[in-house]
């Protein structure tokens, strides 16, 4: 490469191969001073500091933020932490070029934190009260409302129509809450909390809550309406629990807000978007459905295991930690099962039981012959059963490339419409993660591997789609590329940032486990570890599944490493190499005992 990024002999190659020779030189920006993030009028949370990155036209030029000198980097991009105070906050950017001092000034909003109210006589702050959504509880569920108001004085608050009142604690200054079992009674229809703050003088006030609550009777019935499985989370905005189809029925027992609380099972609930289901008429029978009969059937490199059941119910598939077996929990569900049918010619399924843990579920574990000899599994509603397939390593040649025969579904994160994270200089992740995933496919592709991409070169798909790309084409392997962003509370400079990789079903740890010794290996970047995420990608089941954050498109200097196609190949080299070991170990499995010392040709 020349100094200006493309040598002479770049002329009479053809325009898209030149655009990815030049990938790695970072457009000049047209303004003196481009400020990336945050955004113009932002509106921040409680922070002391923010981060700001943009990049400038000359990186040799003195620059400041705030008065506070900032050295670019030599793309011109630059990173800085910045003290911000609450309200509209300016952030004034000024460069000094030969021809003058250009200066941009970028307003944002700072959240503030609540201060304590004023001593004075009984006030409350009724926007701060909770609850501050609408809320449908059963009878027995725990209120917990509170508001912030004058410090010192005594607290209650009553159901709708003051019919019971109960009292509230100030737990720390101006700050009250209280608890209370519901009864039918206490909100027979939605109405807002009725607070009360009161001193010995009788002087008092009183405030409603912004959010109303109702007591339901009783359970309705609901329906998944979505025609893409939904996600069901263990709590308002936790982790997710089960991901049911369309036509999967629940028990409604509540909401908070948008989100709709599912009663599973006496003690478990779970959470979902409430405008994903749909209200099934009065009089609808409550999910249930019995587990008849168990079946089981060889397939071409995979079992199957069929639960006859008579209703499509919502369930949890857990599998073993030594992958030594899979249990699937069955919700609204008894057992009411004579036979266990077993297909001699299976070879991966020892035995299939079932026992009932409390009532309303029932628990089917399938255990394996072999400990490790999970690849993967599905599983999906089949003709009035529950078909769980179990997939079985895939049969690897004893010598020559280990990719040869395997195939591999590569995700290159993001696409145009949703183009995730930028760097200072205005790369944008989309692209990063197509050169590094397009890098790996031409080297899998030359050691023997077919290869499919979940999505072309500035082409779109949703996260549904490429997961079910994964899932139809049945891959050996399926790896996702991203590369990531500070939070917009980050320090970026209180340590070091760099590569980490994902995984989330524990046949998948091992293929994250070497991916990521291989990036120890060969990438000078800080190490942010192997990682357990409920990220949606490394959540596909069907093969051993990962997600790799190879750089941090934040910070100038990996930016400009990213753009470099030197760089891209060497992410992807790593990434392959894991998958290698990966493979690698596998093959030594299946030697037989004698032969497994024997060193492998690559």
């Amino acid at each position: 490469m020349t100094k200006q990024g493309c040598s002479a002999k770049t002329m009479a190659i053809p325009a898209i191969v030149l655009w990815a020779a030049c990938f790695a030189r970072a457009a000049q920006p047209v303004e003196p001073i481009i400020v990336r993030f945050p955004q113009e009028g932002a509106t921040l949370p409680t922070l002391t500091a923010v981060y700001v990155m943009g990049e400038v036209s000359s990186p040799k030029a003195r620059f400041s933020i705030n008065g506070k000198p900032v050295k670019p980097y030599r793309t011109g991009g630059f990173l800085a932490y910045v003290p911000v105070s609450t309200g509209t906050f300016a952030l004034e950017c000024q460069l000094e070029l030969a021809a003058g001092t250009k200066t941009l000034t970028r307003a944002v909003a700072v959240a503030a934190r609540p201060e304590p109210l004023p001593a004075g006589p009984p006030f409350i702050d009724e926007p701060s009260a909770e609850p501050s959504s609408d809320l449908e509880l059963t009878p027995g569920d725990w209120l917990l409302p509170q508001f912030r108001g004058t410090s010192g004085y005594a607290a209650e608050f009553r159901t709708a129509g003051g019919k019971r009142k109960f009292p509230m604690a100030e737990t720390s200054p101006g700050f009250y809450q209280g608890a209370a079992q519901v009864a039918a009674e206490d909100f027979p229809v939605l109405g807002p909390v009725r607070f009360q703050l009161s001193e010995d003088r009788g002087r008092k006030t009183s405030a409603l809550s912004p959010g109303k609550v109702a007591v339901l009777a009783g359970p309705s019935v609901v329906s998944v309406k979505s025609e893409e499985a939904v996600s069901v989370r263990s709590g308002p905005g936790a982790g997710y629990i089960m991901f049911p189809p369309a036509g999967t029925r629940f028990l409604l027992a509540g909401r908070a807000g948008r989100q709709a609380r599912l009663s599973l099972a006496p003690g478990f609930d779970g959470w979902v978007e409430a405008e994903k289901l749909e209200v099934l008429p009065p009089g609808t029978p409550p999910p249930h459905a019995r587990l008849r009969s168990v079946r089981t059937e060889a397939g071409a490199g995979s079992s199957h295991v069929r639960l006859e059941l008579t209703d499509k119910i919502p369930f949890i598939v857990e599998p073993g930690k030594d992958l030594d077996s899979l249990t699937v929990r069955l919700f609204y569900a008894s057992a009411d099962t004579d036979w266990v049918v077993y297909d001699s010619s299976e070879t991966l399924v020892r035995e299939v039981s079932w026992r009932v843990p409390g009532s309303g579920a029932v628990e089917v574990t399938v255990s394996l012959k072999d400990a490790g000899r999970l690849w993967g599994y599905g599983v999906s509603w089949d003709d009035g059963a529950l078909k769980i397939e179990l997939r079985h390593p895939p049969r690897l040649a004893a010598y020559g490339s280990v990719f040869v025969g395997r195939s591999v579904v590569l995700d290159p994160g993001h696409g145009p419409s949703s183009p995730g994270a930028v760097g200072p200089t205005g790369l944008l992740e989309e692209e990063a993660n197509s050169a590094i995933t397009r890098q790996l496919e031409r080297m899998l592709k030359s050691e023997g591997a077919s290869v499919r991409l979940t999505r072309g070169s500035g082409a779109d798909a949703s996260l549904a789609e490429r997961a079910r790309i994964a899932r139809s084409e049945q891959p050996d392997l399926f790896v996702s590329i991203h590369n990531n962003n500070l939070n917009e509370g980050a320090n970026p400079f209180i340590y070091p940032h760099g590569y980490s990789v994902f995984y989330y079903h524990p046949h998948s740890m091992d293929l994250a486990r070497r991916i990521h010794r291989s990036f120890q290996r060969s990438i000078k970047l800080a190490d942010e570890r192997l990682r357990f995420g409920d990220l949606f990608m490394a959540r596909i089941s069907e093969m051993p599944s990962v997600l790799v954050e190879g750089a941090y498109m934040t910070y100038p200097e990996q930016e400009e490493m990213l753009r470099r196609p030197a760089f891209q190949r060497s992410m992807a080299s790593a990434v392959l190499e894991g998958m290698r070991d990966f493979l690698q170990a596998e093959r030594r499995r299946q030697a037989p005992s004698g032969e497994r010392k024997t060193p492998v040709k690559r």
